[in-house]
């Protein structure tokens, strides 16, 4: 059995050593061959998504500003503008066979920030209706 001695991870064991998922520093003459096998397999897999990641962030970055510069010249040649009040645009190739859509959502997240609101509105609502006809008190 041939022994791997460089782990694909972040953290740092002791010569010798390897970390497993849980933690425990474990001697490298105990680990299996198909574990070193799967260790390089993983790591070698992670570094290409990582590229991979890499050159899709690089084609979502020129494609948002391309599709962006484009709609700016339909704008600026038709006085029109493409895509929806969110900024969606769907463009297709001249022969209909390709389709780039860019679709942008408006992310709404509710937090504690909510409740403060909500009970600063419920103590306005409480003072201004002191007066006011039992149906509309709350």
């Amino acid at each position: 059995m041939s022994i791997k001695s460089k782990q694909f991870t972040t953290i740092s064991a002791p010569d010798g050593y390897w970390i497993d998922a849980k933690g425990v520093l474990t001697p490298i003459e105990i680990i299996k061959e198909i574990d070193f096998e799967r260790d390089a397999l993983v790591g070698e897999l992670v570094q290409f998504a990582f590229k991979v990641n890499e050159a899709l962030e690089e084609l979502k970055l020129r494609a948002f500003a391309d599709i962006q510069a484009f709609v700016d010249l339909s704008a600026e040649k038709y006085g029109s503008v493409k895509g929806g009040k969110k900024g969606n645009v769907t463009l297709y190739s001249y022969d209909g066979r390709f389709k780039i859509q860019r679709a942008m959502q408006d992310r709404i997240a509710f937090d504690e920030r909510l409740q403060a609101a909500k009970a600063l509105i419920d103590e306005c609502l409480a003072d201004w209706t002191v007066d006011a006809r039992p149906e509309i008190q709350t």
